[in-house]
């Protein structure tokens, strides 16, 4: 981390994330613009080995821990896989959406400017409505990766 970190400029943050061993279920579920992540998910987290996070920079607390003791078993509550893009539009000074699960990681020391209630807005799927993408299943590299992955049988 050091030497990555004194490769870039001195006001950079870096995050790590390690891929834990997610594995894909509600396979067959239509998911819909209106579907929360709680209700329907694509990476099932219950099987695979905790995830870690190695954070660097001026958005970061340094050296404390978080705020809190370092024990084992507080581990698992530093930070959810759904608080990492909350923590990354805090780091970008972008406001976090009221509607997301997640909530910024106590590692992020940078100042949030807000919520909003959404970032997908009316206005904004309007804007971008001739952008709807393909069915994965319809595109045979994508499904051989996948496979090749291990998140489809």
């Amino acid at each position: 981390m050091g030497r990555l970190q004194a490769a870039m400029p001195k006001n950079t943050n870096v995050l790590v994330l390690t891929d834990h061993g997610m594995a894909a279920v509600n396979r067959g579920a239509d998911y819909s613009g209106g579907d929360r992540p709680h209700g329907l998910n694509s990476g099932h987290h219950l099987r695979g080995r905790p995830g870690v996070a190695i954070v660097s920079g001026p958005g970061f607390r340094q050296g404390d821990h978080f705020g809190r003791s370092w024990r084992k078993q507080d581990l698992p509550t530093l930070a959810s896989v759904y608080d990492v893009t909350p923590s990354l539009l805090t780091l970008l000074g972008i406001p976090v959406g009221d509607d997301m699960v997640g909530t910024v990681m106590p590692a992020v020391s940078a100042e949030g400017t807000g919520t909003v209630t959404t970032h997908d807005s009316d206005e904004w799927l309007a804007a971008r409505s001739h952008q709807r993408g393909e069915r994965v299943e319809d595109d045979p590299e994508r499904m051989r990766q996948l496979r090749a992955l291990g998140y489809i049988d």
